[in-house]
C-alpha cells in the first residue's frame, strides 16, 4: 500500500515553513531569490573563464560593487528603523526580510567577501574574478530587494501582503498566535490605525474564503478583544464598531461561487448573530453602570447593531430594504435551520429583532404574513397551526420565545440620565418581546393559560428543533419563568378584565415561583414596586394600532 510521499526540501523551503508564509507573493519572492543565487553563480563561472584579468584588477573591480553595496545596505537599514520599527509579531522582521530576498542579498555578499579575501590572500586570478562577480551580483540583487523594502514600507502594499498571508495561514492550519500578539499590542498602544490595519486583513479572509471555520472563530476572537478593549479600556470606540461591521459583516457578494452556499450563510447567522447582540447588550450595561465612555459604547452599539440588521435582512426572503448586499439573497430554509436561525437572532432581543418573525413565518409557509404583530395579529399562533409545523417545532417556538423573555436585558421604565441614546430602543424592545409572545395565542381564561403552561413546562427538556446549536438552552427553572410571563402576555388581551386575568394567574402558580415571575415582569418593565403593575404589563404587552 503507498502512503503519501514528504515534500522534498525544494518544495518545503519554497512554500516556507513559518506561520504560514504561503501566499503567491512569497513564493515568487523565493523563487527569485533561488534564481539571484543561481545566477550569480553562472555569472562567476563565465567571469573566471572568459574575463582575463589578473587579482588586483578584479579586487578594485570588485572594491567599487562593494561600496555601492553597502550603500544599498545602509538604505535598507534606514528604511526598515523608520518603517518597521514595531514589526514584532504581525509582520515580523524575519517575514518581511524573506518577502525583500534580504537573506539572500547578505548571503551573496558574504560569499562575495569571502572569495575576494581568498583571491588577495592567495593570489589567485580566478577567485578574485569570481569574487568581483558575486560582488556585482549581489549590489544588483540589493537593487531590487531596497524596491521591495520601500515598496513594503507603504500600508496598502503591506496590508495587501499581510491579508495574503493571514488567509494562507488560516487554510493551512497553522497558529495565529502571531496575529493575535499583534492584535493585543496594538490595542495597548491604543494604535487605531493599526487596528484598522487588522480589521481590514481580516475583513480580506472573510470575504475570500467565508467557508474556513478558523477563519470565523478568529474574527469573533479578534471582534470581542477589540470591543472589550473599547468598553472597559480607553480604546477608540469608532474603531471598535468599524471592527465589528468589517470583521462580522453578514455578506459580501464575492460569495456567489461559494459551495453550499445555503449552509454556509446559515453558519454565518447562527455564528454571528448571538456575539453581536452581546456586544449591543454589553454596550448599553457598561455605559449604564458608568464602566464605558457613553460615546465608546454608542459607536461599538452602532457598529453591532449594523451587523445584526445585515443579518436579520439575509434571513429574510423578501427584505424591504434591498440597497444592502444581503437583499440579493434568497435562502430557502427548511422548518429546523429557519428555526435555528430564528432562535440565534433573537436568542438576545436587540431592537427590531423581533420582526424576525415575518420571515421565519415565509420560509415556513412559503408566503408572507398580512398582518402585525404588534398590532395584535396571531403571527405565531397561524404559524404553530401550520400543517408544515410538527408538535415539537410549536414547542420549539413556545421555548424560543420564553427565552427571549428570560435573556431580555431592555427596560420599557423610566431609565437614568444620560441613558437616552437607548431608552426608546429599550422600550420598543420590549413591546416586540411580550407582544411577540402575545402572538402565541391569546387566553381568555387565567386557568386555561395556567393548564397550557404546566403542559408546556413539564416538556421544557425534551430535544426540539432550533437549539441544536450553542449558545445552550438557559436552565429549565429559567425556562419555566420565561413561559410563565410569555402566558401572561398572552392574557394580555386589552379589556378591563386584562389586569384581573393576569393577577389571577399569578395566584395560580405555585408560592415559590410567583415572586420569581413578577420579578422579571417588573425587570422587563423597570416598574417601582408601588405602582400598578399590571396595567402597565397590558399597555406593553397588549395589541395597538401600529
Amino acid at each position: 500500500m503507498s502512503t503519501p510521499s514528504r515534500p522534498g526540501r525544494l518544495s518545503r523551503w519554497l512554500h516556507g515553513s513559518s506561520a504560514g508564509w504561503r501566499h503567491p507573493g512569497a513564493v515568487r519572492a523565493r523563487v527569485l531569490g533561488a534564481l539571484a543565487v543561481l545566477g550569480a553563480v553562472a555569472l562567476g563561472v563565465l567571469t573566471v573563464l572568459l574575463v582575463d584579468a589578473d587579482v588586483g584588477d578584479s579586487l578594485a573591480a570588485g572594491e567599487m560593487a562593494a561600496i555601492y553595496y553597502g550603500f544599498l545596505l545602509g538604505a535598507a537599514a534606514i528604511v526598515f528603523a523608520i518603517a518597521f520599527t514595531h514589526a514584532r509579531y504581525w509582520p515580523a522582521i524575519g517575514q518581511i526580510a524573506r518577502y525583500c530576498w534580504l537573506r539572500t542579498w547578505v548571503f551573496l555578499g558574504a560569499v562575495a567577501m569571502v572569495l575576494s579575501w581568498l583571491g588577495a590572500m592567495l593570489d589567485s586570478d580566478e577567485l578574485g574574478r569570481a569574487g568581483a562577480a558575486v560582488w556585482v551580483a549581489a549590489a544588483l540583487l540589493g537593487t531590487f530587494s531596497l524596491v521591495r523594502v520601500v515598496k513594503l514600507s507603504n500600508a496598502t502594499t503591506l496590508n495587501g501582503v499581510m491579508s495574503e498571508q493571514l488567509l494562507a495561514t488560516v487554510r493551512a492550519g497553522r497558529s495565529l498566535e502571531p496575529f493575535h500578539l499583534a492584535a493585543r499590542e496594538a490595542l495597548a498602544q491604543s494604535d487605531p490605525v493599526r487596528v484598522r490595519d487588522l480589521t481590514g486583513q481580516l475583513s480580506h479572509v472573510r470575504r475570500v474564503a467565508p467557508e474556513l471555520a478558523a477563519g470565523r472563530e478568529l474574527q469573533a476572537s479578534y471582534a470581542t478583544t477589540v470591543v472589550r478593549a473599547a468598553l472597559v479600556g480607553d480604546f477608540d470606540g469608532g474603531t471598535a464598531g468599524h471592527a465589528v461591521r468589517e470583521a462580522l459583516f453578514g455578506y459580501a457578494p464575492t460569495w456567489d461561487s461559494a459551495q453550499d452556499r445555503a449552509d454556509l450563510l446559515t453558519r454565518v447567522i447562527v455564528e454571528s448573530a448571538p456575539t453581536v447582540a452581546r456586544f449591543e447588550h454589553r454596550a448599553r450595561m457598561l455605559a449604564g453602570a458608568g464602566v464605558a465612555s457613553v460615546a465608546h459604547a454608542m459607536d461599538v452599539r452602532s457598529g453591532a447593531l449594523a451587523v445584526h440588521q445585515n443579518l436579520r435582512l439575509l434571513f429574510d426572503p423578501q427584505p424591504k430594504r434591498t440597497e444592502h448586499d444581503e437583499g440579493s439573497v434568497t435562502l430557502d430554509l427548511d422548518l429546523e435551520t429557519a428555526l435555528t436561525c430564528y432562535r440565534a437572532l433573537t436568542i438576545r432581543p436587540v431592537p427590531d429583532a423581533s420582526s424576525v418573525c415575518y420571515a421565519l413565518y415565509q420560509h415556513v409557509r412559503g408566503e408572507r404574513f398580512g398582518g402585525n404583530y404588534y398590532a395584535g395579529a396571531p403571527i405565531l399562533e397561524e404559524l404553530k397551526a401550520s400543517p408544515e409545523v410538527s408538535d415539537q417545532a410549536a414547542l420549539a417556538l413556545e421555548l424560543i420565545v420564553a427565552e427571549q423573555i428570560v435573556t431580555c436585558t431592555s427596560r420599557e421604565g423610566q431609565h437614568p440620565p444620560g441613558a437616552d441614546w437607548y431608552a426608546a430602543d429599550d422600550e420598543r424592545t420590549v413591546r416586540g418581546v411580550l407582544r411577540i409572545a402575545a402572538s402565541l395565542g391569546a387566553f381568555t381564561d387565567a386557568r386555561a393559560a395556567r393548564r397550557s403552561w404546566l403542559a408546556h413546562s413539564a416538556r421544557i427538556h425534551e430535544p426540539v428543533p432550533g437549539f441544536a446549536h450553542p449558545p445552550r438552552r438557559p436552565s429549565g427553572p429559567a425556562l419555566v419563568i420565561g413561559l410563565a410571563v410569555s402566558h401572561l402576555a398572552r392574557l394580555a388581551v386589552v379589556d378591563k378584565g386584562a389586569p384581573a386575568r393576569c393577577q389571577d394567574f399569578l395566584d395560580l402558580l405555585p408560592s415559590d415561583l410567583a415572586p420569581l415571575v413578577r420579578h422579571r415582569v417588573v425587570g422587563l418593565l423597570g416598574a417601582t414596586q408601588d405602582e400598578p403593575l399590571w396595567p402597565r404589563f397590558v399597555a406593553a404587552a397588549g395589541p395597538e394600532e401600529g
